[in-house]
């Protein structure tokens, strides 16, 4: 969906990655894993990002994750995704 983002809501909203993983880095695209399969200190590298949404697919590891932070709510929600706000 980032490269969707992107292309639609660029540069009112700042998209965090998308599909050209070549690009970042092998740095960013661990830190990325980080969040993505909620590992420790998950949180603390989302923070980091500056991110207040995030979309997600709804049954992720880490849409299950953030279902269970008290500091983030659903957005909005369907059969393939979630969007989560801090």
């Amino acid at each position: 969906w980032g490269g969707y983002l992107i292309w639609s809501l660029y540069p009112d909203y700042p998209v965090f990655i998308d599909g050209r993983a070549d690009v970042y880095g092998a740095d960013f695209i661990n830190r990325y894993a980080t969040i993505h399969q909620a590992k420790s200190g998950w949180e603390e590298e989302l923070d980091k990002t500056g991110a207040h949404l995030v979309l997600i697919e709804k049954d992720s590891i880490l849409a299950q994750a953030l279902r269970q932070s008290d500091k983030w709510v659903i957005l909005c929600e369907d059969d393939l995704s979630v969007i989560f706000h801090e």
